[in-house]
This record gives structure tokens, C-alpha cells and sequence, in this order.
């Protein structure tokens, strides 16, 4: 009955150490994907799921979109990559993305923050 009882402590000692673990470790390893359509051009576009969602004339600001998004849905950083062109493209509805809900909740938070 003891070796019981030192098991279940055992056990309710691991998951608090797992806890701890998963609030301390950083959220994701990845950088953005930046392709190189026109190198000399200003204007960054944010793709979803290869559907562009949002633009700025910034690089830093591309990037602080990636990963304020990505922090929101760690799913993302896979989904998200930043084009450096010059052409005039319509952005469309994080909806028409295909992403899930969770995800289209973290864009649409980013762009709201952003703008």
C-alpha cells in the first residue's frame, strides 16, 4: 500500500514538473519563410496558406507579424511566410485561408493589433 501511495506522489511530482517545463520552454524554433520575388522592393506581403492576408512597407514589422501570430497559435509558424515584392496583389479574408478556427482567430488578432 505504501509503494501505491509513493507512485501516485511520484506521478502528481511529474506532471508538476511538466507544467513548469512547458511555461519555461520557448513556444517554437522557427523563423520566418521570406522569398525574394523583387529583393530592392519595400512592400512585404504575409501569406496564409499561399493567400495573401496582410502588407507592410516594413520588414520588422513582417517579421513582429509572424511572430506575434505564431506566439497566438503555434500551428501557424508552418502556414505563414513573408514575400518581398513590388506587385499590387488584393489581400483577402483570413477565412478564405483554409486555416482552422483557432488559427483565423490568431490572424485576425495579429492584423487588429497591427493596424
Amino acid at each position: 500500500m505504501k509503494s501505491i501511495g509513493n507512485a501516485v506522489y511520484l506521478l502528481i511530482f511529474i506532471s508538476f514538473v511538466r507544467k513548469i517545463f512547458d511555461k519555461v520552454k520557448a513556444p517554437f524554433n522557427f523563423s520566418p519563410h521570406v522569398e525574394h520575388v523583387k529583393p530592392d522592393a519595400d512592400e512585404y506581403l504575409i501569406y496564409a496558406n499561399n493567400v495573401p492576408i496582410f502588407w507592410t512597407g516594413d520588414a520588422g514589422e513582417a517579421d513582429v507579424f509572424f511572430y506575434s501570430a505564431c506566439a497566438r497559435c503555434r500551428s501557424l509558424a508552418t502556414k505563414l511566410k513573408i514575400v518581398q515584392t513590388d506587385d499590387s496583389i488584393p489581400l483577402c479574408a483570413c477565412e478564405s485561408t483554409g486555416c482552422t478556427e483557432a488559427e483565423v482567430d490568431a490572424l485576425n488578432d495579429t492584423i487588429d493589433e497591427l493596424e
